[in-house]
């Protein structure tokens, strides 16, 4: 159920360029490349008699393929997905159970975010510190290269502290990737889980 689709070529009839023109926005001209980039992250979710379904959660939408070819015969947007007859989201043990899952892991993964975020927030806090009392040493002093001596310092700790302000955003912007992959996956009438 969770396959990814990978780096593949996909083919797209016109019936389905307009669909995505009608359902989803997207402009016909841009509709091909769009549902290209749909596919390379869009997560198989089974398949009927006569298609394969793929559902790309981060633009909402169900992209409908040939059983045997890998052509996109038709999309459509996953909010609209229960005016679909043969298309309609699961439900069940399994999902409650992957639902379930998936608030403990984004649970799971702010308590880690919270606590590294606070970690790296008194480093920064503790260089900060230490480059003030060097840069107030530095204004003392009268020698030049005791100056210059004290200015070495200074650079060496506002590059560690560069440093650790690029693991703070870095760490942030996975963090905020988790929770939002799985908002699109929580979300319930639509409500966002923060």
């Amino acid at each position: 159920m969770t396959t990814l689709t990978g780096k593949r070529a996909y083919a797209c009839t016109e019936h389905a360029k307009q669909r995505a023109t009608e359902r989803l926005g997207i402009d016909y001209a841009d509709a091909h490349r769009q549902l290209m980039n749909y596919m390379q992250t869009a997560v198989y979710r089974g398949a009927t008699s006569n298609s394969r379904i793929f559902d790309h959660y981060k633009s909402r939408t169900r992209l409908v393929l040939d059983p045997v070819k890998d052509v996109i015969i038709t999309v459509y947007s996953l909010d609209d997905i229960a005016q679909h007859r043969g298309f309609e989201p699961q439900t069940g043990a399994l999902t409650d159970v992957i639902r379930t899952t998936i608030e403990r892991e984004l649970r799971k993964a702010r308590r880690t975010f919270k606590r590294s975020y606070r970690q790296y927030t008194l480093r920064l806090a503790d260089l900060n510190v230490e480059i003030a009392e060097l840069f107030r040493n530095k204004v003392r002093c009268k020698h030049p290269g005791t100056q210059a001596l004290i200015q070495a310092q200074i650079d060496v700790l506002e590059d560690e502290a560069r440093a650790v302000q690029n693991a703070m955003q870095t760490q942030e912007s996975e963090y905020r990737a988790i929770e939002q992959e799985a908002s699109v996956y929580l979300r319930t009438e639509g409500e966002m889980v923060s």
